[in-house]
């Protein structure tokens, strides 16, 4: 009889627990810390600078504040002196010779005029005192003569009136300008333009204001209208000479 055989399939036996057991592994991330925060100091030399803006700033206000003071007292001081000035008119004008030569060779004029001023300051208080002055006298743009007037004072209130006289002997123009005054004589139709310049001074409380120069001008003045009483009134104008 035969023997039976078995086999048996031997498996391994499990291990027993340590007793120190492992422990187990935890991986973290954590962030890198933060560097500290800092402050920028600030630089030495901020203060001086605002200072410095504000120092700058005053610096101009005041320059600008005193120019507009100057400005405006000047214009002050313009206007008191554009006041003060004198009223000028003109009384009379008369043509006492008035000859106009024409020919191939040009045009030549004798002429006599004699014109009365009348001057009147109109202040309370300001005196007047005039330099030599200068009188020029034209029509039609041609200047047909020129005659020195002397010096004269005013007190306040005053009226002076003064005689001027031109003379011109053989002046020589063109044939156009000699025909066209030759015609105007002839018809009554001349307009005479008269300048004065030259320097007025104010007395006012006791003290002299020297040498302001002024001109004194007269357009468009007509002897026909002047002989019957119109009397041109002329602009008087300052620190023009």
């Amino acid at each position: 009889m035969a023997e039976a055989t078995t086999q048996s399939s031997i498996l391994p036996l499990p291990r027993a627990p340590s007793r120190h057991p492992k422990p187990e592994r935890h991986v973290s991330f954590k962030e890198p810390p933060s560097p500290p925060k800092t402050h920028p100091k600030p630089k030495k030399d901020e203060p001086r600078r605002g200072c410095f803006w504000v120092c700058c700033t005053w610096a101009l206000l005041v320059a600008v504040t005193l120019i507009l003071a100057l400005i405006l007292v000047g214009a002050l001081f313009v206007a008191f002196l554009q006041s003060s000035m004198p009223e000028f008119r003109v009384k009379t004008l008369s043509v006492t010779k008035f000859n106009v030569t024409v020919s191939p060779k040009g045009s030549f004029l004798n002429a006599d005029i004699s014109l009365f001023l009348q001057s009147t300051n109109n202040n309370d208080r300001v005196g007047l005192s005039y330099g030599p002055m200068t009188l020029d006298l034209s029509t039609e743009s041609i200047k047909i003569g020129q005659a020195q007037v002397p010096g004269f004072s005013q007190r306040p209130n005053d009226t002076t009136s003064f005689q001027v006289k031109t003379e011109v002997a053989r002046y020589a123009m063109y044939n156009e300008d000699g025909v066209l005054l030759k015609t105007e004589y002839k018809n009554y139709e001349m307009v005479f333009d008269v300048v004065v310049y030259g320097r007025i001074s104010l007395l006012l409380w006791g003290h002299k204001m020297k040498g302001l120069p002024f001109t004194v001008v007269c357009n468009s003045v007509e002897p026909s209208k002047v002989s019957y009483g119109d009397e041109p009134k002329c602009k008087v104008k300052m620190f023009l000479n």
